[in-house]
């Protein structure tokens, strides 16, 4: 194990880190584990070392993005109740105009937000997958590649990162770029897993949003708030708590800390594995139960703003 600490944090600039753990990848498809460290000053969380992009790449699989197959339909059907509450929450924000979603993955989102018909539709992602599943829909317009080679200036009135900013290598760097993109006061909404939640307190490497090793960087609502205002935002608003992603995040972490397969129901949905004959029938005959626990402790943590999911609402300055 490579115990040499990460350098200087982005956020705070100190460099007392502190080993946290050590852990397997979220899918269980490489035998090499991956270290994290916690920033002593600003409890900002980063794998170290970080993969290079083309070990990444690897991880980036086409079951990543999930299956049209077997449950691939139940996925289907969660994804689109998915973004139509994600398109309702950023119309609350900002209700109308030119809409870029960053890392837009297979389109779900943007095609919630096409039926709204609210908005100029961008999407942006740097997979070969998500570029094939765009191709066909004209009434969105695609930027296959990295922020930084899309050169509308001062374009956007909202950019949108579902569950996009944990995957930057480079955080400070990418804003800089989607601040460039964003209109002076146009809005910037992030949606990203909150270490100071209950969820990642009580189940340490167990927790379902930690998926090591494609969120690089791991944040709380304390220090995306600083980061965002060292770097030209303005928050004005965290949101604790999305539904489908902390009642679903608790049931897989709760299965994870029972002893099951590692997120062994989350492949059975998204990728249509049946790993475990055995493990998947137990899972379901505790599922009715699981489900009543999880949302207990989603409406739990709603109620003391430690939610596992948090959605960060920023203006960019003048």
């Amino acid at each position: 194990m490579n115990n040499s600490a990460p350098a200087v944090c982005p956020i705070c600039h100190s460099n007392s880190w502190n080993f946290l753990f050590e852990t397997h990848d979220a899918d269980l498809c490489s035998k090499h584990n991956f270290q994290l460290y916690v920033c002593s000053e600003c409890n900002l969380r980063i794998v170290h070392p970080q993969p290079s992009a083309d070990e990444l790449a690897a991880f980036y699989h086409e079951y990543y993005y999930g299956t049209e197959g077997g449950l691939g339909i139940l996925q289907k059907y969660f994804k689109s109740i998915a973004g139509a509450i994600r398109t309702r929450i950023a119309s609350r924000f900002v209700n109308s105009g030119r809409l870029l979603d960053v890392g837009c993955g297979d389109g779900s989102f943007l095609n919630a937000c096409e039926l709204k018909g609210r908005y100029e539709l961008h999407g942006q992602d740097l997979s070969e997958i998500s570029k094939k599943r765009f191709m066909a829909n004209k009434n969105i317009t695609y930027h296959h590649g990295k922020i930084s080679a899309i050169t509308l200036n001062q374009y956007f009135d909202l950019v949108t990162l579902w569950a996009s900013f944990e995957h930057f290598s480079n955080p400070i760097d990418e804003l800089l770029q989607l601040r460039r993109l964003i209109k002076p006061g146009g809005g910037l909404l992030i949606m990203i897993p909150n270490t100071l939640g209950l969820q990642a307190r009580l189940s340490f490497k167990n927790w379902f949003h930690l998926d090591v090793p494609r969120h690089l960087f791991h944040y709380d609502h304390r220090n995306i708030q600083r980061l965002l205002e060292q770097n030209g935002f303005l928050v004005t608003n965290v949101q604790h708590g999305m539904v489908e992603h902390s009642v679903y995040g608790w049931l897989q972490t709760l299965y994870n800390i029972l002893g099951f397969r590692f997120n062994l129901l989350y492949r059975l949905i998204k990728h249509g594995q049946n790993e475990n004959t055995i493990q998947n029938l137990l899972q379901l005959i505790l599922m009715p139960l699981m489900i009543c626990i999880s949302l207990a402790l989603h409406f739990f943590e709603i109620a003391f703003r430690h939610s596992g999911i948090i959605i960060v609402m920023a203006r960019r300055n003048e």
